[in-house]
């Protein structure tokens, strides 16, 4: 099995129609001022690539199953976001499209498929300075679009 990203709150699992799958990332860096002035401690792109499926979901582990998930929303933006203390995680994934739907889970975030595509990513971001509910740099960082 390939390497996961490990978070201060959990690791991170993809799972394909209900089945653990492995997944690719890569370093995800946005190019916005509030991030360049205060950047967060982690920010990865999750690329799954799977040609016939119905569900592709991206979850934490959660060290803590009681966190909350307190999940946002912008522009073609969804996301779950679990906090502790000083520590906020948010897993992002794009939304209104008409490929696919996109939902929050208890743990993560979800795309079921409504036309063929072979590819979709989700934005992992987290960090240990978190200042409340308006610090929404992990929400900037995991917005793919």
């Amino acid at each position: 099995m390939k390497q996961r990203i490990e978070t201060p709150l959990g690791e991170i699992f993809v799972f394909i129609d209900n089945a653990p799958a492995d997944y690719d990332f890569e370093p995800f860096q946005r190019d916005i001022r509030s991030l360049q002035l205060k950047p967060v401690s982690a920010s990865y792109r999750i690329i799954v690539s799977a040609k016939e499926w119905q569900t592709i979901r991206c979850e934490v582990a959660l060290q803590n199953a009681e966190l909350p998930n307190n999940g946002e929303s912008g522009e073609r933006y969804l996301c779950s976001e679990f906090a502790r203390e000083n520590i906020v995680l948010t897993i992002g994934a794009g939304n209104d499209s008409d490929l696919f739907d996109t939902k929050q889970t208890r743990y993560g975030m979800e795309y079921t498929r409504r036309k063929p595509i072979d590819q979709v990513m989700f934005g992992v971001a987290w960090t240990t300075d978190y200042e409340g509910k308006y610090d929404i740099r992990t929400q900037l960082a995991t917005d793919l679009y």
